[in-house]
């Protein structure tokens, strides 16, 4: 037995020599290519269309972006489409946050989308597309309590609502992707700074697009 497997050993490494050593003539080679694909009809079809006529699935990578360039490029297109003005991107750490204001999305005290929102998403929708790194939608609030008699019971309510109809809208609008969606409502409240009190207050009632390094697979 110790004998049969040295040949049979021995044998292989010969062959693997064989092939390591062999020198394939490249027209013979692309002849035997070009037979093989119009037996097959798979001249200039491309990988996906080869995959979809097996019923293979084929997916494209998923690249996260770098923070910094990405913030070059949302800077750019958000400044060239009038109706996006007043969006902010800021980098935060890891992070990287596009915070659209309340006033450009809802009505005050509501999480229903406005039309001129709804053109602004439109534009915002072709940017994102591209974009690997995972997106999360975030809702703010400002420490206000809610009127009692509201449609909310808390600004906690209020800001989630308003972060899962902008995912909403992103979906439809032809985002491609599920987003998680977070109510934060005035836990970040202090994080703005020393601002007036009316802009504070403004500044805090968001809806805010946190884009991070890694992917969505990468968690």
């Amino acid at each position: 037995m110790i004998t049969f497997v040295d040949l049979i050993s021995l044998m292989l490494t010969f062959l693997v020599m064989l092939f390591a050593t062999s020198n394939i003539e490249p027209v013979s080679w692309r002849k035997t290519a070009h037979s093989l694909a119009q037996s097959l009809n798979w001249e200039g079809l491309q990988l996906p269309q080869v995959a979809a006529r097996f019923g293979i699935q084929h997916k494209q990578p998923v690249v996260a972006l770098d923070l910094d360039y990405l913030a070059e490029v949302l800077h750019a297109a958000v400044s060239a489409v009038p109706s996006l003005q007043g969006i902010q991107i800021r980098q935060d750490h890891d992070r990287l946050v596009l915070g659209i204001p309340h006033v450009l999305l809802f009505i005050s005290g509501s999480a229903v989308v406005s039309p001129q929102a709804r053109t602004a998403l439109l534009e915002l929708t072709p940017m994102l597309r591209g974009v690997g790194n995972r997106i999360v939608v975030e809702g703010h609030a400002d420490p206000e309590p809610i009127p009692a008699g509201a449609a909310f019971a808390s600004n906690w309510e209020l800001s989630l609502a308003r972060a899962l109809a902008v995912a909403d809208l992103l979906g439809t609008t032809g985002l491609g992707r599920r987003l998680a969606c977070y109510g934060l409502a005035e836990s970040r409240y202090d994080e703005l700074g020393e601002t007036a009190g009316s802009d504070r207050h403004a500044n805090a009632r968001r809806v805010d697009l946190v884009f991070y390094a890694s992917t969505e697979d990468d968690g």
